[in-house]
């Protein structure tokens, strides 16, 4: 992957920022959950963090699980700004993953 100078978050505007956090399972504790939810929402801020449970044992193409997850997160994410108002579509969001799987 390449090193940006500018981080992408400053070239889009979204209605919804979102926040992925990726669980990945430890010798402490095991994912309670497989795929992507709904985690805290600020509407104060319009900031929802979703969480992306990684996949248990040895993958093929890390990037490629990876990718799905996020393209996942922002579905979840883009269900819960349609219900919620915030916003038809996350295409601005979805466009940085497109930009990323790209690269």
């Amino acid at each position: 992957m390449s090193m940006r100078t500018t981080p992408i978050a400053e070239l889009v505007e979204s209605p919804l920022a979102l926040n992925v956090v990726f669980h990945v399972d430890g010798k402490l504790a095991a994912n309670e959950f497989t795929g992507v939810r709904t985690g805290h929402f600020s509407k104060k801020d319009s900031h929802l963090m979703v969480q992306a449970a990684v996949p248990s044992g040895p993958v093929e193409n890390r990037q490629a699980v990876l990718l799905s997850l996020l393209r996942d997160a922002v579905a979840e994410a883009e269900t819960f700004a349609k219900k919620r108002g915030i916003a038809e579509s996350l295409d601005e969001i979805r466009a940085i993953i497109n930009q990323v799987a790209a690269e």
